[in-house]
């Protein structure tokens, strides 16, 4: 199990990370919630999530790591996949995608999603409203969208650029990316 804490003027970022997670507790790619609870220090509160100790490495991590032995074949596509069963099946959005975000289970190369204290449900209503400046720097899109989807997909093409996954130079790279190239473009795909 792993604890996070929130100050206590972080309470609204503590209950939202918590209602995602329960909400999203038959989503493959965030971790499991143990408990969400208050904390009193003396005359302060603190907020602590309990959650899946997910044994793995941040993308940003194994991109750092020249000795990792990590097959890059795919992760495109896995990452693509998952965001958007999040988005078409959940009907969430994760809202700070980044590579320290991203983390991949050392066991069987599972990808999960973590920090969701920036996810948003989709709806009418808040679909162009979102403060499209929180999360990331560098990974929240690069034309400050206020579309929930689209933010999803630029931080993601982002982060896949920053680990080499992507090459903003050529079609063909590291992974297959025909289904992701499409979807990180906004065009629909049928598939499930």
């Amino acid at each position: 199990m792993i604890l996070k804490y929130f100050e206590g003027h972080q309470k609204k970022s503590f209950e939202k990370e918590a209602k995602a997670l329960v909400e999203l507790e038959d989503f493959e790619g965030s971790p499991a919630l143990y408990f969400a609870t208050e904390v009193k220090e003396g005359d302060s509160i603190r907020y602590c999530l309990g959650m899946e100790f997910i044994v793995g490495k941040s993308l940003l991590e194994l991109t750092q790591d020249k000795t990792a032995t990590f097959d890059w074949s795919g992760l495109g596509e896995k990452l693509g996949q998952r965001i958007k069963r999040l988005h078409d099946h959940h009907g969430f959005t994760h809202g700070d995608l980044s590579p320290v975000n991203i983390l991949i289970k050392n066991t069987d190369q599972k990808v999960f999603f973590v920090d969701w204290e920036f996810s948003e449900k989709i709806s009418q209503e808040n679909l162009s409203s979102y403060d499209a400046y929180r999360g990331t720097k560098g990974f929240n899109g690069p034309d400050g969208t206020s579309d929930l989807v689209k933010r999803d997909r630029d931080a993601l093409q982002a982060c896949l650029k920053y680990c080499g996954v992507l090459n903003p130079n050529a079609i063909e790279n590291k992974a297959n990316t025909s289904f992701l190239l499409k979807w990180l473009k906004g065009k629909k795909d049928d598939r499930k």
